[in-house]
């Protein structure tokens, strides 16, 4: 349905319009989900491409274009040192852009420290960005801090720091309550 509806929208909108991106970037996050990363890779790349140039490097469609494909290489496995770099270039952007705060920023900020953890098995620079999304205040981020600080409880469980990890878990805990 993607892709009928990604040929849609080039007939009727032009390819280089802004929704018809914004469907080129779900169809990829779609074929990334369902592991054809090969089809995700180029399509992402396009688009980004694109993005950049219609609406802007700074752009919050951009931006999330730059995360999704920074999120393919990191699923990829491979290409850790590339998502680490876009990673790192959409969370410049997304704070002097967006803000600190916005979910876009955040989302960012919560795939670079699972990278940093992934790449290095070192919590010295992912648990300060860690804690500092856990401290935002936002409906809309409740789910995601929750699950941020659910995941985190797990890998210092795995590592065998159990007092973090049931601290961690009970904070998750009292905040499930809340909402």
């Amino acid at each position: 349905m993607f892709v009928e509806c990604l040929e849609s929208m080039n007939s009727a909108l032009g390819e280089n319009h802004p929704d018809t991106l914004k469907t080129m970037n779900n169809l990829t996050l779609l074929y990334s989900r369902q592991v054809h990363y090969d089809k995700a890779d180029s399509l992402y790349i396009e688009c980004l491409e694109k993005t950049k140039s219609i609406l802007g490097e700074n752009h919050p469609d951009s931006l999330d274009t730059m995360n999704n494909l920074a999120l393919l290489y990191y699923r990829r496995g491979q290409r850790h040192a590339k998502a680490h770099s876009l990673y790192e270039e959409s969370l410049r952007k997304s704070k002097s852009a967006l803000g600190e705060n916005h979910p876009g920023t955040l989302d960012t900020m919560d795939n670079l420290a699972m990278l940093y953890i992934t790449i290095t098995v070192n919590t010295s620079r992912s648990v300060p960005c860690m804690k500092s999304i856990w401290k935002i205040d936002s409906p809309y981020w409740a789910p995601n801090t929750l699950l941020s600080m659910n995941n985190w409880a797990t890998f210092y469980g795995k590592q065998g720091e159990y007092k973090k990890a049931r601290s961690l878990r009970e904070e998750c805990r009292e905040r499930r309550v809340k909402i």
